[in-house]
């Protein structure tokens, strides 16, 4: 049974920690193409084809070897399509149900809005358009190349920003220092995402 708790565990490590593992093993895999292609051919750059165990069966399979860096860089645009656009669906339908309910009732920290109804006019729209972007980018995370949707999300953030630049006192008065903190969670995301949307694709090299 010890075989079997080795390998379970060398799975939960390398699950846990796939990039700090891929980051890793890359370089090493690079120095062992250059320096051995003629005797470690599985580390070849080429396509490599694997052929069924069975001697009789016709059954081939085609599979090129890809550098593990470039796997981490695309599992991270993925996985941060997924966390970006589930907290834009989630902000922005709770903020929408916010925004009707100040609206309505007078209450809260959009009660302002039931004096403003032409400003919940605009907020409702868009922050139903910022839930459905999130949605967006969610399915986008499952397209084989997500840099077009990593560009989406930083586009995203530069048409927010204007807002905050344009009426900085009043949001300033309304908010608090949580303005603060939601410019940075802006910045941040804004960054992130042109990182992942500018650096080339992994089959460019």
């Amino acid at each position: 049974m010890w075989h079997m708790a080795a390998i379970v565990t060398v799975g939960a490590l390398w699950t846990a920690t796939p990039q700090s593992w891929a980051w890793r093993a890359g370089p090493v895999l690079e120095v062992l193409r250059s320096a051995a292609p003629r005797y470690l051919p599985v580390l070849a750059p080429e396509p490599c084809a694997l052929v069924d165990a069975h001697p009789s069966s016709p059954r081939r399979s085609s599979v090129s070897a890809e550098p593990v860096g470039h796997w981490a860089v695309d599992r991270f645009r993925s996985r941060l399509l997924r966390v970006h656009g589930g907290l834009l669906m989630v902000l922005g339908l709770a903020n929408a149900a916010l925004s009707t309910w100040g609206m309505q009732t007078g209450e809260g920290l959009m009660g302002f809005l039931a004096e403003h109804r032409l400003g919940h006019v605009g907020l409702i729209q868009a922050y139903l358009l910022v839930a459905l972007l999130g949605f967006l980018l969610v399915r986008g995370a499952r397209a084989p190349d997500p840099r077009f949707w990593n560009r989406v999300g930083a586009c995203v953030h530069l048409a927010i920003l204007p807002a905050y630049i344009l009426h900085w006192d009043f949001l300033a008065e309304v908010a608090g220092p949580g303005m603060r903190n939601a410019i940075g969670i802006h910045l941040a995301f804004l960054t992130l995402e042109c990182v992942a949307g500018l650096t080339r694709a992994s089959d460019a090299g």
